[in-house]
């Protein structure tokens, strides 16, 4: 059966550590360059 990564406390520790873990969807690049596309 194949390892579940998610049942690991390492990669939790390490996911909590990066930006958009941290803040939300104001912390991925992706958001903010799609929300200047879409405002009016």
């Amino acid at each position: 059966m194949k390892e579940n990564k998610y049942n690991d406390t390492d990669f939790y520790s390490k996911y909590a550590e990066i930006r958009r873990s941290k803040e939300g969807l104001n912390g991925s690049g992706e958001c903010s360059a799609l929300i200047s596309q879409i405002r009016c």
